[in-house]
């Protein structure tokens, strides 16, 4: 699963991430959330139409109301007060809230995946056809410099215009455009500059640079990573662009050039980088051997092994089984349009013994390849 947006502000958006809060504001519990934030109190009148999306949390809470006093009144659902104004795309839509009499304030809950992009304006309709274009138009305005947390997986973040610095963690990294952040699970970063900027996020719950560190390059010359990434955005938020297997086809491809720039980075011994090349080459080839790797290079295996484990800190077998694994995963994340069997798709992603396959993944991944299978149907 992976979303991709553009950093946005428009004038009128009430939502301040500056003053955002982690965690619930629901009176009847109160627990730390990575994945939702709140704003700050904003007053509204009764009869003031509310009109917000883009990032309302997928769990159905979507405001808090409070009276002049700040006492909490109710948790306001679709069930109990917000209509659908305007559809994004299949999970995320554009709502709207007329404030009854007895409301003085209101806070969102929003899912910090999109908090950099949520929208609430009082009395000021916007339509989502408007927001699609916020999000997808190349001169987009400039983010808040507000904090932000992305929750389960790897952010990637591609900075197109402006420089300035990200705070990760209360460590300072400095951006400019075509800088490229790769930040891990459960870290509070934000971005700080005097000129503004304006950046595309693609946060994915799985990705080949998963990891603790926060790593950065630079995208190379030709743009690849920014083409690829405008293009995910766009077909991302206008369903009439494309359908979700092209998207997840150029999520992969991003996907693997920003590994192979990452292992580029790293200074590697020559032999290493030719074995890595070769591996991340023919991995899906259930012919293809590590003994054929350690003969080209004319070294003896044990030497070998031992120079990739001190470079990659895993063994040449392990990264091969993680190259397929990887690529099996993927496979049957997709199995809905390949209706292909664990065999088949043990054999086209390098393994030639299903039943190995099958005793490895559920080694790796805890279940078998056929459960793992039924849940992403």
């Amino acid at each position: 699963m992976y979303y991709i947006t553009q950093s946005l502000q428009i004038n009128d958006n009430l939502f301040d991430l500056s003053a955002v809060t982690l965690g619930w504001v629901d009176h009847r519990s109160s627990r730390n959330d990575f994945g939702f934030l709140t704003g700050d109190y904003i007053a509204v009148s009764a009869g003031d139409v509310i009109t917000f999306g883009g990032a309302v949390t997928t769990q159905g809470w979507h405001l808090v109301t409070y009276d002049r006093h700040r006492q909490p009144l109710e948790t306001v659902t679709i069930n109990n007060g917000i209509t659908v104004f305007g559809q994004l795309n299949q999970e995320l839509s554009i709502m709207q809230y007329v404030v009854p009499y007895g409301v003085a304030s209101i806070r969102p809950v929003v899912d910090s995946r999109f908090s950099h992009c949520f929208v609430l304006t009082r009395n000021k309709e916007f339509t989502a056809e408007q927001y699609r274009s916020w999000m997808t138009d190349a001169q987009g305005g400039f983010s808040f410099n507000g904090q932000q947390v992305n929750r389960d997986g790897v952010t990637l973040l591609l900075n197109l215009e402006g420089a300035g610095s990200v705070m990760i963690e209360g460590e300072s990294i400095p951006f400019e455009a075509g800088t490229v952040l790769c930040i891990p699970p459960h870290t509070l970063f934000y971005k700080v500059s005097n000129t503004g900027f304006r950046d595309i996020r693609l946060a994915c719950h799985k990705f080949g640079t998963n990891g603790t560190q926060v790593t950065l390059l630079k995208d190379d010359p030709s743009q690849s990573i920014e083409a690829l990434m405008r293009l995910m955005l766009r077909m991302f938020w206008d369903p009439l662009a494309g359908d979700e297997r092209i998207l997840q086809q150029l999520f992969t491809t991003v996907e693997q050039i920003v590994q192979y720039r990452l292992e580029e980075q790293q200074p590697r011994r020559s032999q290493v980088k030719r074995m890595l090349a070769a591996m991340q080459t023919d991995f899906t080839d259930p012919d293809f051997t590590l003994e054929r790797v350690f003969c080209n290079e004319g070294y003896c295996p044990n030497h070998l092994r031992r120079l990739f484990k001190e470079e990659t800190d895993c063994t040449p077998l392990e990264y091969l089984i993680r190259l397929r694994l990887h690529h099996a995963k993927r496979l049957m994340a997709q199995n809905k349009e390949l209706h292909a069997s664990v065999a088949q798709i043990a054999l086209m992603s390098g393994f030639r013994d299903p039943c190995y396959f099958s005793r490895i993944f559920k080694k790796k991944e805890g279940i078998s390849p056929a459960q793992y299978m039924k849940s992403k149907i």
